[in-house]
């Protein structure tokens, strides 16, 4: 049966490891703080060897200086540690079998990430929070390891680094079109090696903020021709724009993906998405302060800032969804934004 207990975990010793193992036939869960008593570096080993185990209190922050505490999640095959409280350490995890699940957006610290299971796709890490992470350290690959990036598409989680990975090992990633994973600096590190579960030919990419993104490749008939010819139909400024936003013909346009604009807290916010497989496709913000000039004096602005929030799927066809922002105090007394598409022939 299921165990749970309230009481403070301390690992006393100056240098001695700790280990939690559940042998039970249900889930064992400590809701109690783990602290590590010195500021000695520590490691605490999780076996969910029979059933899944949960952490639920914060990890090490009750002694001065016991940050150094790392986690070890070993002989937990299709077991899994659940951490959902806001926790301080940096010793960093390491997964060596099992899952490793995230329900709470700090509940790894800031440490190193290393996935080295003894078996291929034996570690997974799963997010399953919302809201952006704290920055993690560096993300360590010693073996073909798994990332579920989990079904919120308001989730994300952040790397500083990803370096130091094996020669030939690769990273999957789940859910890649829902949450949102972001690394400032691969080190080199060849995105070849990172995978979008489910999208075999896509390849990986990291935005100018780091955000890791999937494309898929351009095959024959995603030119806005063939999109036309597939269709029956022809050339409209209409169609071009459906075809820009992602539609899968003419006219077929699903309303959710079509821009929009809002006002946000002193920002005129125009959210909108562009189809990935497109050829020669351009889709630029333009910022207009005065639509009495020729073509409403729309172009180009240094003001405008277009980020893109990630992937989505609709109906066969990937999206990238894109915000441009304009801080209103900076253009007043008005400001309007448009999308300018234009296709090469």
């Amino acid at each position: 049966s299921s165990e749970t207990s309230d009481k403070i975990i301390s690992l006393g010793g100056s240098t001695i490891n700790t280990r939690i193992e559940n042998y039970s036939g249900g889930v064992l869960t400590l809701n109690g703080p783990v602290d590590a008593v010195t500021n000695a570096g520590k490691t605490l080993y999780i076996l969910a060897r029979s059933n899944n185990v949960v952490l639920g209190g914060s990890i090490a922050t009750n002694a001065a200086g016991s940050n150094n505490l790392s986690l070890f999640l070993t002989n937990s095959t299709n077991r899994t540690l659940t951490l959902s409280a806001s926790n301080a350490f940096r010793g960093g995890v390491t997964i060596e079998s099992g899952i490793l699940e995230l329900a709470h957006p700090c509940a790894l610290g800031t440490g190193d990430i290393r996935l080295t299971p003894t078996v291929p796709d034996g570690a997974l890490l799963r997010v399953a929070f919302a809201g952006p992470s704290a920055t993690l350290g560096n993300l360590m690959l010693q073996n073909d390891a798994i990332i579920d990036a989990g079904s919120n598409s308001s989730s994300a989680l952040r790397f500083a680094t990803a370096t130091n990975w094996a020669a030939d090992k690769f990273l999957t990633v789940s859910n890649s079109t829902s949450g949102k994973i972001f690394i400032a600096n691969t080190n080199g590190v060849s995105l070849s090696r990172i995978r979008a579960a489910g999208f075999p030919t896509y390849s990986a990419s990291l935005g100018t903020d780091g955000l890791l993104v999937f494309s898929p490749p351009s095959p024959v008939g995603t030119t806005y021709d063939g999109w036309l010819a597939s269709a029956g139909a022809v050339h409209l400024p209409t169609a071009l724009l459906d075809y820009a936003f992602g539609a899968s013909a003419p006219g077929r346009l699903d309303p959710q993906y079509g821009p929009t604009v809002a006002l946000q807290d002193g920002l005129l916010v125009l959210t909108y998405h562009v189809r990935l497989d497109a050829v020669g496709l351009g889709v630029t913000p333009e910022l207009s302060i005065d639509l009495a000039g020729a073509n409403g004096t729309f172009g180009p602005d240094a003001r405008i800032t277009d980020v893109s929030l990630g992937t989505v799927a609709a109906g066969g066809v990937v999206l990238d969804r894109r915000e441009a922002r304009i801080t209103l105090s900076e253009v007043a007394p008005k400001a309007f934004l448009r999308l300018k598409v234009t296709q090469q022939q």
